[in-house]
């Protein structure tokens, strides 16, 4: 029989209600994580009068910032129209935000999805509050609810280039220029967001996982989520961060491991980069690593790391520091 340790949960005794200890934490609603604000980001899929509704009505910590994908009527004075108040609005500022290339598709003739390079692009920052008129629904009327339009848009765009308009629905303030920036600070991380639950459900497969209960996949998913966040943190800090030693975010075994199996030579005595390690990481899950390659993926990376795993556990119970056994 295993010991406990002592104060262990098991040996106090359980609170009162049904279901003991474990039901009683099911029961106590999550706290908010003191000092952090939480702020969900949708793109044009999200822009849902409902979700407006909930956000305000509900109370949610939670605050958002929805990308516009309707020309909504509004209410009140001024401008009819969503897209026209947003443009008749203050010039609060204008900004320079990088605008990543895309391949796009040879059949797609929607002027926004052609194909691009990467370049930069000069925007014109506007931000007016309205209140959209509530749409029509036969279950029941819906409440009028403000919002704030905060504006984006390239007002001198190269020559037979489609210019960048970005128009965003949130209930966070924007009144100055600092505040409206915020805005579409937060709203160019949708992109991040994107790639990790790419991460979550190709690279972890968790789409495919079918526990037999939700609490299971709960916990499934919770698990998930730590794995995709390291793949994703990785390959990041590796970019951003590359000088920084690898050892801050490796084990000894992890990265000793795979620098004998990529390179086949001895491990240095000081750890190498982290943005180096991301590369040999990546090189077991497929990037090739040539001159004019870009920095790895989150694809090759999870592939990396998993087989990493593998190596360190060889490292650990063959390598040089291996304990021996009689």
């Amino acid at each position: 029989m295993r010991g406990r340790r002592p104060g262990h949960d098991r040996d106090r005794p359980d609170p009162p209600g049904p279901g003991g200890r474990r039901a009683a934490r099911r029961r106590t609603p999550a706290r908010a994580v003191p000092g952090v604000e939480v702020i969900s980001v949708s793109d044009r899929e999200g822009d849902l009068y409902e979700a407006f509704v909930e956000a305000r009505t509900q109370g949610h910590a939670a605050r958002f910032i929805v990308r516009a994908c309707q020309n909504r009527r509004l209410v009140g004075d001024g401008p009819a129209f969503l897209w026209a108040a947003a443009a008749a609005a203050e010039v609060l500022g204008t900004r320079t935000a990088a605008v990543p290339g895309r391949a796009g598709s040879a059949s797609e003739t929607r002027a926004r999805r052609q194909p691009r390079g990467d370049r930069e692009a000069v925007l014109t920052i506007r931000a007016v509050t309205v209140t959209p008129r509530a749409p029509w629904r036969a279950d029941g009327v819906l409440p009028a609810v403000p919002v704030t339009a905060v504006l984006a848009r390239e007002e001198n765009p190269p020559v037979g280039v489609v210019p960048v308009e970005w128009l965003l629905l949130t209930d966070l303030p924007a009144g100055t220029r600092a505040e409206a920036e915020r805005v579409l600070d937060a709203y160019t991380r949708r992109r991040l967001i994107e790639v990790y639950f790419r991460v979550l459900k190709s690279g972890c497969g968790v789409e495919k996982v079918q526990p037999e209960t939700a609490a299971r996949v709960v916990n499934a998913l919770a698990v998930y989520q730590v794995v995709a966040w390291r793949v994703l943190f990785l390959t990041m800090a590796g970019r951003a961060s590359p000088d920084v030693p690898c050892d801050a975010v490796l084990g000894d075994a992890e990265w000793k491991a795979v620098y004998v199996a990529v390179t086949r030579k001895k491990p240095p005595a000081t750890p190498p980069g982290l943005g180096e390690m991301v590369r040999l990481i990546a090189r077991l899950g497929g990037y090739l690593g040539r001159k004019g390659d870009p920095p790895p993926g989150p694809k090759a990376v999870w592939v990396g790391l998993q087989r990493a795993r593998t190596l360190a556990l060889g490292w650990e119970t063959f390598g040089p520091g291996a304990k021996t056994y009689a």
